[in-house]
């Protein structure tokens, strides 16, 4: 809805696995699809994909990346981010993250990637990459273990939420040598 909301004279498509309705005041140039990343059609219709941490999500994502450049027009671009296959290391103990890890043992399915493997799959599919980097390094982690450990804490969570967004800036603007990735890749 954001985008939408930014870019008026776009129009928005939000494919989702699951059927839905989009939310009471959504954009009129948003529009909601059911649909599997992995039975895309190809028929070059996009100017820009925009894909933040789904990936991880899907078995055999691999083929997700090359229905991703069939779907773009050429000259059209991929924002893709991910988690990264390093991200194994915590700054608080395991033990306080028993609840998410539970949930991604069963979510996290697809396989992940360091940067230079993800670009080199990119480019395999097709694609030229324009920018890749890691993203969230360590303060992006400990800004993301804070949000995690005030889950059930919401109004530790809000009182925190200033500066979990600022050190989540911070790391986005900080070059490191780990964390998530992000790729701007073109057709």
């Amino acid at each position: 809805m954001e985008i939408a909301n930014a870019c008026p004279w776009a129009e928005i498509r939000a494919l989702d696995l699951k059927h839905g309705t989009l939310p009471d005041g959504a954009p009129a140039n948003l529009s909601r699809v059911q649909g599997d990343l992995l039975q895309l059609a190809g028929k070059e219709e996009f100017d820009f994909i925009y894909s933040i941490d789904v990936l991880e999500h899907i078995r055999g994502n691999q083929q997700v990346m090359r229905h991703f450049h069939r779907e773009l027009k050429d000259g059209g671009y991929l924002f893709l981010h991910m988690p990264s296959d390093t991200l194994d290391q915590r700054i608080f103990p395991d033990r306080f993250f028993r609840r998410f890890d539970n949930w991604a043992d069963h979510e996290h399915v697809g396989e992940q990637y360091s940067l230079p493997e993800l670009t080199l799959l990119l480019t395999r599919s097709g694609f030229s990459i324009c920018h890749a980097q890691y993203t969230f390094g360590w303060l992006g982690s400990l800004a993301w273990e804070l949000d995690r450990l005030t889950d059930s804490h919401w109004h530790m969570k809000i009182s925190l939420m200033p500066i979990l967004k600022l050190l989540a800036r911070l790391s986005v603007l900080l070059k490191t040598s780990r964390g998530s990735l992000l790729v701007v890749a073109q057709k």
